[in-house]
């Protein structure tokens, strides 16, 4: 058995250049651009964010080394506050809308995949038995769901 055991290979099964499968895949996720342009843009208020708070703390320390007051304090406590709340909204907006995007794409593929099941003769199921069919539109399309989401984390951990 092993870990590939679901991986075999149907008689109904396609073969597609890298090409086209780009090609499909860009097609299905052309819909949804407006969202990962915000999700982009999210990732870079992430990173912007990120990059700022080292800094905003090093000038805190040497501003209140300076003066110390009480003023100071609840001003760099209050932006590192801030800061933090930004990072997380924008982390919040990214996941959301790449997750909302994913399960939309999946949707739209398992659509796509039960209209032409649906519209092969019924001698195919002669052949296949309906049941093995659905749960290969059902298992692909989860992973390839799982699929683009690990890439969308990985380039977004990616540092």
């Amino acid at each position: 058995m092993g870990f590939f055991s679901g991986l075999n290979a149907e008689a109904y099964d396609r073969s597609y250049s890298d090409r086209e499968l780009v090609a499909r895949i860009a097609a299905y996720f052309r819909p949804h651009i407006r969202r990962l342009v915000i999700s982009i843009v999210a990732i870079l208020v992430i990173a912007g964010s990120g990059a700022l708070s080292p800094i905003l703390i090093s000038r805190s320390v040497d501003l209140m080394a300076q003066a110390g007051s009480r003023r100071a304090i609840l001003l760099i406590a209050g932006a590192l506050l801030s800061l933090g709340v930004l990072t997380w909204l924008a982390n919040w907006v990214r996941r959301r809308l790449i997750a909302r995007s994913v399960a939309d794409v999946m949707l739209e593929l398992r659509r796509d995949a039960f209209r032409a099941s649906a519209g092969h003769d019924l001698s195919f199921y002669d052949e296949f038995a309906s049941g093995r069919v659905v749960s290969r539109i059902t298992s692909d399309t989860q992973d390839f769901a799982q699929v683009i989401v690990l890439i969308t984390c990985l380039l977004y951990t990616s540092d």
